[in-house]
């Protein structure tokens, strides 16, 4: 089954996205994840500062993917929620890339 998790950062998020080893641990994390097949940060409309983040996460179970986000060094849930939702992908084919 596929998930797709939407992070949504609160200010205070923004300090911790400046702490270069706790990016390079996230983006470790991701990389060694292959459960994550698609990442990225996000932007409102495209313009200023990142609000917030995207996985598509492929999992048995939304346990499963609570668990994985727990783990990521970037996770702090004191200044970022995590919304998960099935997916139901209408081209199956469809590649994501990273």
């Amino acid at each position: 089954m596929q998930w797709v998790v939407i992070f949504s950062d609160t200010s205070e998020m923004v300090a911790a996205r400046k702490e270069k080893d706790r990016i390079d641990a996230h983006l470790s994390f991701v990389r060694t994840h292959p459960q994550i097949s698609g990442s990225g940060a996000l932007t409102k409309r495209g313009k200023g500062a990142f609000c917030g983040g995207m996985w598509i996460v492929d999992a048995e179970t939304v346990e499963e993917v609570e668990r994985i986000i727990e783990r990521d060094p970037l996770y702090d849930p004191r200044y970022r929620s995590a919304d998960i939702y099935s997916w139901g992908r209408m081209v199956p084919e469809q590649k994501v890339g990273r």
